[in-house]
This record gives C-alpha cells, sequence and structure tokens, in this order.
C-alpha cells in the first residue's frame, strides 16, 4: 500500500479443537501463534515485505475499570518481535488501542457491526513505522451500497431455501433470549435434547447456542440461527458422580453448563473440583452417586470439544444422528401454544 509492502501473517489459537467440532480439525497440528510467527517474520522481513501485521484468530479485551487492553491477544504481541500490527478475533470485543512499544492492537467485534482501522505511519529511511492511530467505525447499513453481482447471488440462494427456512414453526410467548450465561434459550435447548432422546438429564454448551428469538412467529429460519452447527444428540449412561464431575469439569474453568433434568448451584471462589456446592434432580430429589442415570449432550461436547473428558469418546456413547436443530423445529411444531422459556 502507498509502495509499502505489507505481509499478512494468519494466525489460529491453539485452542481450536477444544472450540470446534475435534473431528473436523483431527488431522491438523495447532502449535504455538508466537512461536510460529517468530518464525515466519524474518523470513518475511525485509526480503519480501517491509512490515507484517499479524491476522488472528485469538483475541482480547478492555479491562472496564482500567481501560487496558488485556488477554491472549496482549500476550501474542509481547511475545512476537517484529509486528506492526495485531488483529485479533474469536472474543467478539471492540478492542483497538497501540501498545507501548508502537505494536498496534484491532478486533473488530462480531458480525460485521463495525470496521477496526489503524493508520500507520512508515518512515522509509528508518524502515520503521514511527507512529499509529487506531478508531472504531459503526457500520449501518444504510450508509454502504450493496455489491449488485454479490446481492444477486445471495437473492438466488435465498429463493432456493425460502421453502424450508420461512416455514412457520410455532409461536414464541416471551423473548428467547441468549447469552453465554444462564439464559432461557440455553434451557429450551436442554429442554428439547432431553425430550427428543428420552433421557434423565441433558446437557448443552453454552458456546454452542448462538442467537435469540423475539416474541412472535417462529421460522425455521430463527431456530437454525440458534443452532447453526451440524451438532447432533448423544446420549450415554453416567453415574451420579460422574454428573457431578462433568459439571464440575465445565464450572473449573469459569463456564458451566445449561441443563435440563438438574438443578445445581456453583461457588467460582472455591477450589477447582469442588465448585458444585448443591445438585438435585429437577424435583429436588438427591443424585445417587452410584446410580445409573441416562443423558443426552451434543456430540462437539462427545468429541472433546470444550474439554469435559467424563464424555469425551465413552465406549457407552450412541450418536442419534439426530441434529438438535431439527429437534428443535419438531419440538416447536408439536407444542401447540407459545413457547415460554425461563432461566431456572
Amino acid at each position: 500500500r502507498q509502495g509499502v509492502r505489507i505481509a499478512i501473517l494468519g494466525l489460529v489459537t491453539e485452542n481450536t479443537p477444544r472450540v470446534t467440532l475435534p473431528q473436523n480439525v483431527a488431522h491438523l497440528d495447532f502449535p504455538d501463534a508466537a512461536t510460529v510467527a517468530n518464525q515466519w517474520i524474518p523470513r518475511l522481513v525485509p526480503d519480501q515485505a517491509d512490515l507484517v501485521v499479524l491476522l488472528s484468530h485469538i483475541g482480547g479485551f478492555v479491562d472496564r475499570d482500567t481501560g487496558e487492553i488485556e488477554g491472549h491477544m496482549v500476550d501474542l504481541a509481547e511475545r512476537v518481535t517484529g509486528e506492526a500490527a495485531v488483529v485479533g478475533g474469536h472474543t467478539h470485543r471492540q478492542v483497538h488501542g497501540v501498545m507501548d512499544d508502537g505494536t498496534v492492537l484491532l478486533e473488530a467485534g462480531s458480525s460485521g457491526r463495525w470496521v477496526a482501522r489503524a493508520d500507520l505511519v512508515w518512515d522509509p529511511t528508518l524502515r520503521s513505522v514511527t507512529s499509529a492511530t487506531t478508531e472504531m467505525v459503526t457500520v449501518f447499513a444504510d450508509s454502504i451500497e450493496a455489491h449488485a453481482e454479490v446481492a444477486r447471488m445471495v437473492a438466488s440462494y435465498r429463493t432456493e431455501v425460502a421453502p424450508v427456512l420461512d416455514e412457520v414453526l410455532g409461536e414464541a410467548g416471551a423473548e428467547l433470549w441468549a447469552s453465554r450465561d444462564e439464559c432461557p434459550m440455553g434451557n429450551l435447548v436442554s429442554d428439547v435434547q432431553r425430550d427428543a432422546a428420552d433421557v434423565d438429564f441433558a446437557f448443552q454448551n453454552p458456546g454452542g447456542v448462538r442467537a435469540s428469538i423475539g416474541e412472535g412467529t417462529i421460522r425455521f429460519s430463527d431456530v437454525y440461527k440458534v443452532m447453526p452447527f451440524d451438532n447432533t444428540i448423544v446420549t450415554a449412561t453416567l453415574t451420579g458422580a460422574e454428573v457431578r464431575t462433568l459439571l464440575e469439569e465445565a464450572v473449573g474453568d469459569g463456564s458451566f453448563l445449561h441443563v435440563a433434568g438438574l438443578r445445581y448451584a456453583v461457588d467460582y471462589d472455591r477450589p477447582r473440583g469442588s465448585r458444585v456446592t448443591s445438585l438435585t434432580r429437577s424435583d429436588c430429589e438427591a443424585l445417587v452417586p452410584a446410580a445409573d442415570y441416562t443423558v443426552a449432550y451434543n456430540n462437539f461436547m462427545g468429541q472433546g470439544g470444550d474439554s469435559l473428558p467424563v464424555v469425551t469418546y465413552r465406549d457407552d456413547e450412541y450418536d442419534t444422528g439426530v441434529l438438535i436443530r431439527d429437534a428443535m423445529a419438531d419440538w416447536i411444531r408439536k407444542r401447540g401454544t407459545p413457547v415460554v422459556a425461563e432461566v431456572e
């Protein structure tokens, strides 16, 4: 750009096998991103490029109290030598700023709602960036003219799938909102799996619930947004002790699991392995540690996603082949009354 040769070096988090369906990446290695960057930058600069931008799926966040940028993106930038900027992702946060050493950090939220911009001043004599500024630009739909060819392509595809996506399944009696915390949609998805598999308990990882559904008409397209992945329902049998262990594994990293058929409480201030402070069935009956219970969860969890060893490649697990979104659509069709879900 303007006579300056810019190399774009792509990097992805080494935790990828944990956050995607493991079978899809089993043939790939995910080495430490900083190590890879430090190997490649000397190969690129100065022979093939003047500066390097790290384009990564490694994110950060801004501390609400201090305003400082933190997270894995910062760790990457601090451990790499010679990069001009780090563009991140994965955390879906708005991040922009310049580190003390001059490295630019950018992450533009998610879903195309923002564009992160950086302006770098390059000194050809010093062969380095001498200053940089950053900003976050909000994207408004009416501020961008649609690309005519792309718009025609999208419209043709939309016409083809309209009979499926536009099917009316039922009604939502209130907003079924979703978040990475306890939410009505997470409980609904868990209930759907429990009902479809006819088991005692069901579990759903928060990251697999991707959208809310507003009050009113529910179409298949709404369900698809909630469950865009081709995750299937897996069943197995766990003892009461294993159910507790599964929940402890989930909350050990500060996360949790949506559940159906269960009630549990967590104290994140307690040591890992002892954070589940209470655990009962929905009717408040205690679980028997040695008793067997039938359970359902998705194949992402069953193949090692989110690092939950208790349900990873169990000998007794059975993949039903039923897509969770299809089970959810059937559940809503058969409901007959407006769908309502609450935080339990």
